[in-house]
C-alpha cells in the first residue's frame, strides 16, 4: 500500500467532508471541543501526493456534531452545532458560512423547529439548490439561493430519533437513518416510498451515484448493501468491523467501491463490482476486480467517525478520528488499473 498522508488538528473532530474543488483536492473537518473555541479546518493535499496544508477558520458557533459542503461553491459550507450561551446553556443551531481570507462569513441560519436539542444531520442536493436537516424527531427542508435561505416544510416523523440522511442524486428522493430504519421518502410529496427494516441502529446511509435502486447503510452491526426493489433483505452485507459502523460512503464516480469506518478505529475500501453499474467488463472480456476488501487504513487509534472521497480526485479518501487525527490515502495503482481496465 503506498504510505497515507497524516496530520492532526488540535480538538476532537467527528465531521469530514470534501470540498467540491475541481483545480485542488481539499477537504474540511469540524472540530467538536467543549471548552476551546472551535475550529473549521480546511486541509489541501499537493498534486505529488506528498503534503498536506491546512488553514484554520473559527467557528465561533461551538461543536461542529455535522458538515455539508456545496456541490458547486468549494467556498460554501455548512455546520450543525450546539452553542454554548452567556448563561450556561445549550442552543442547536445550522448555519451557512463562506470562507473569507482567514475567518468565515455567515450567509444564513436554517430556521430549526422551536425547542430542537440538537441538528443530529444536514445534507445539500446534487444541485446545491435544496438542503434538509434532521433534528431530533422532525425533518426541515429548505431553498438555498443567493438572497438567503428560505423554509419549505418542517415534518415530524415518529421515530425515537432521526440521524444522517441523504439525497438521492438521481432523483427527487432521500434517504434517513431512523433509529433500526431507513426511511425513503419522495421529497416533492413527502410521501414515503420504503421503510427498511434494519437489524439494528442505522448510523449513515448513501445512495449507490450511479444505480439509484442500490443503497448503502451503516450501523451498529455491520454495513450492507440494499436494493430499493426489494428491501426485505440486504443483497449484500460487510461485517469486517470489530464494532459499530459510523460511515459508509460510495465512491461518487467507480460505484464499486465503497469506504466504511468505525469505532474499532478501522477504515476499510471494499469492492462491489457485483453490485455497480459497471456491467460491461465480462462481456469485453476484462478481469473484473473481485468483491471483497481492497485494503485497510489501521493508523488511527480512536475510533474513526468521519470518512469522504475527495471531490477532485476519486482515487483519494480522507478519514478522522476522535482525537483530531486525519488521514489520507489513495487507492492502490493495481486496484485503480483494473478498474479502468488498463
Amino acid at each position: 500500500m503506498e504510505a497515507p498522508l497524516m496530520c492532526g488538528i488540535d480538538l476532537p473532530a467527528r465531521t469530514i467532508v470534501s470540498v467540491a474543488n475541481e483545480e485542488a483536492t481539499q477537504f474540511v473537518v469540524g472540530s467538536l471541543g467543549l471548552k476551546a473555541e472551535n475550529q473549521l479546518v480546511l486541509l489541501e493535499v499537493d498534486d505529488e501526493f506528498s503534503q498536506i496544508t491546512n488553514t484554520v477558520f473559527p467557528h465561533v458557533c461551538g461543536e461542529m456534531w455535522a458538515l455539508a459542503a456545496h456541490p458547486a461553491r468549494p467556498d460554501v459550507v455548512a455546520t450543525c452545532f450546539l452553542a454554548t450561551d452567556s448563561g450556561g446553556g445549550v442552543r442547536a443551531g445550522a448555519k451557512l458560512w463562506r470562507f473569507g481570507g482567514d475567518r468565515l462569513e455567515a450567509l444564513a441560519d436554517f430556521s430549526l423547529p422551536e425547542g430542537a436539542q440538537k441538528a443530529d444531520a444536514i445534507s445539500l442536493s446534487r444541485s446545491g439548490t435544496k438542503a434538509g436537516v434532521t433534528s431530533d424527531h422532525a425533518i426541515s427542508f429548505f431553498s438555498l439561493a443567493d438572497d438567503g435561505i428560505q423554509t419549505e416544510r418542517t415534518e415530524s416523523v415518529e421515530y425515537k430519533k432521526l440521524g444522517a440522511l441523504t439525497w438521492n442524486p438521481q432523483t427527487s428522493g432521500i434517504a434517513i437513518a431512523a433509529d433500526s430504519s431507513i426511511l425513503c421518502i419522495d421529497t416533492r410529496s413527502f410521501e414515503t416510498q420504503n421503510v427498511i427494516g434494519a437489524y439494528s441502529r442505522v448510523r449513515h446511509v448513501d445512495f449507490n451515484p450511479n444505480v439509484p435502486t442500490y443503497l448503502a447503510s451503516a450501523g451498529d452491526d455491520g454495513a450492507a448493501i440494499w436494493d430499493l426493489r426489494n428491501s426485505s433483505y440486504p443483497v449484500a452485507t460487510l461485517s469486517d468491523h470489530l464494532h459499530w459502523v459510523w460511515n459508509a460512503r460510495y465512491n461518487p464516480i467507480h460505484d464499486q467501491l465503497l469506504l466504511t469506518s468505525g469505532s474499532d478505529a478501522k477504515v476499510f475500501l471494499h469492492c462491489l463490482a457485483s453490485l455497480s453499474s459497471d456491467e460491461t467488463q465480462e462481456e469485453e472480456g476484462a478481469e473484473r476486480l473481485p468483491d471483497g476488501r481492497l485494503d485497510s487504513v489501521e493508523d488511527h487509534e480512536e475510533s474513526v467517525y468521519g470518512c469522504a472521497w475527495a471531490s477532485s480526485d476519486p482515487w483519494i479518501y480522507a478519514s478522522v478520528s476522535y482525537d483530531g487525527r486525519v488521514i489520507l490515502s489513495r487507492v492502490r495503482r493495481e486496484h485503480k488499473y483494473r478498474i479502468l481496465q488498463i
